[in-house]
């Protein structure tokens, strides 16, 4: 049986993924002293980056850029430390997705979006034996919850989306939205961030939405894609 954290052909997680150390960047944070992420947790975020390496790619971008925004927010640092780890593996579920899916070039049809959208409670049914650090879980199953309500897969709304989520989102729509994918090119920065606003107090916290449009985006744009 392979395993996938010493993956065929001598590639590993350091040597084909640049993963020397799966712990995040130093920030200032007091760090924990052990990795919350189990070698099930590990094998899967390689497993990602063999099926879908653009999906990947987005995870450690975001990563990064949620932990700047988690510590803006004022949480406490083993949870802004863990905001870092839910979203490196927020999108784990999509290893279920059909790549056609994935990789089509034009509109999903319903049948296919219904299939897009399980991808969160894959995520958690994966992790929910696997770790019970509610604020790497919370990442992975609410992240495409809104603020209105209309979110899945649960249609959680308002504060009732835990905070590692909300803030998560916010992040997770602005790098996607400005990331060239099958169906789309990517948007400008300034499109963007329109549609940051106007979706603040809807599909977003206001608040946090607020905070976020305080950063340096242009500059998180950058940093956010060189690791």
């Amino acid at each position: 049986m392979i395993n996938l954290l010493s993956w065929h052909g001598g590639c590993n997680l350091t040597t084909c993924y640049g993963y020397s150390n799966i712990s995040p960047p130093e920030t200032g944070i007091q760090k924990t002293n052990t990795m919350p992420l189990n070698n099930a947790s590990l094998g899967w975020l390689l497993a990602l980056g063999i099926y879908d390496f653009d999906t990947w790619q987005h995870s450690r971008r975001v990563a990064n850029i949620a932990l700047s925004l988690a510590r803006r927010e004022d949480i406490k640092n083993k949870t802004s430390e863990n905001v870092w780890y839910g979203a490196l593996l927020h999108d784990i579920g999509k290893i279920y997705i059909p790549q056609k899916i994935l990789q089509k070039p034009d509109k999903l049809v319903e049948e296919e979006w219904q299939i897009v959208k399980k991808h969160p409670t894959h995520a958690h049914d994966m992790l929910s034996t696997q770790n019970n650090i509610p604020s790497i879980n919370d990442v992975v199953y609410c992240h495409h919850e809104r603020w209105d309500g209309d979110g899945y897969p649960r249609g959680l709304r308002g504060n009732d989306i835990p905070i590692a989520a909300r803030l998560f989102a916010v992040v997770d729509v602005w790098d996607a939205l400005g990331s060239d994918r099958p169906y789309r090119p990517a948007w400008s920065q300034e499109k963007v961030r329109e549609y940051i606003e106007k979706e603040s107090g809807k599909h977003f916290d206001p608040r946090i939405a607020d905070i976020f449009l305080k950063m340096d985006l242009d500059a998180l744009h950058t940093t956010g894609k060189v690791h």
